[in-house]
């Protein structure tokens, strides 16, 4: 079910796991209002239902979050995934405890993105200061470094690649695009599932013979990195890869 009003900024649309709402352009306390007033027209059709609320690129503070929490909880309704284009709604979201989802970056949010000087090419980088917990995903196309933990459950996915100034314990995809020569690096390295372009790595909880290094290694205590060599993914120790490994990340 959907409910469409003519040039309006809400689109609200029922589907089988819930409610998918949608809030573009405008005056923030107005479209609030649009959506209390939207919601109540259909309050006993979608009462009880999750909702994937997606803001776009709308820079959200925690207390505008906040805002549309207490308007969908009014209607018994709970936020069940934030998705966002604004890196700064991301972190609001994550400093509120919620599910969320970053998109790929857009043409402006990469000009604004941080670059690093390497020895083969100037690169585009993306930042996160803080930690993903379950249900939230990071989700860039240029390389993304994060500094905190990916905890169990929270996933980060670059078409580039990934540096973790923290704890890998969750999912990393790296390459998603096909890049089979992006890495993936973190000071602790205990994922469920790694991913680099088309080849996966898994956690020992994850019965796959085809996947067996991971499988059978044991946690280092210190940094270690995962990439491509022989047509399969290997996690080595950092001092030890960046002898005679090649990438724009290794001096």
């Amino acid at each position: 079910m959907s409910i469409p009003q003519s040039h309006d900024p809400i689109s609200i649309k029922g589907r089988s796991d819930g409610v998918a709402i949608e809030i573009g352009a405008g005056d923030w306390p107005a479209l609030i209002a649009q959506l209390d007033t939207r919601l109540s027209q259909a309050a006993t059709f979608f009462r009880g239902g999750r909702v994937a609320l997606n803001v776009g690129n709308r820079a959200l503070v925690e207390a505008e979050v906040d805002q549309l929490q207490a308007v969908l909880h009014k209607y018994t309704l709970s936020l069940g995934m934030l998705r966002t284009a604004s890196p700064r709604t991301f972190q609001s979201a994550v400093n509120m405890g919620l599910a969320a989802s970053l998109d790929g970056a857009n043409e402006e949010q990469q000009l604004e993105a941080m670059t690093v000087d390497s020895n083969l090419q100037m690169q585009s980088y993306f930042v996160f200061r803080g930690n993903l917990r379950s249900g939230q995903v990071l989700q860039r196309t240029e390389s993304v470094l994060i500094i905190g933990d990916v905890n169990p459950g929270g996933q980060v996915i670059s078409s580039g690649d990934i540096m973790i100034w923290g704890r890998l314990r969750g999912v990393a995809h790296a390459g998603a695009e096909g890049n089979a020569g992006a890495i993936i690096a973190a000071m602790l390295m205990t994922p469920s599932q790694l991913r680099i372009a088309g080849f996966v790595a898994v956690s020992p909880t994850q019965e796959n013979e085809a996947e067996k290094y991971l499988l059978q290694r044991n946690p280092q205590r210190q940094a270690e990195i995962a990439y491509i060599v022989d047509e399969g993914l290997v996690v080595r120790p950092w001092h030890e890869a960046r002898r005679g490994f090649r990438s724009v990340l290794l001096p």
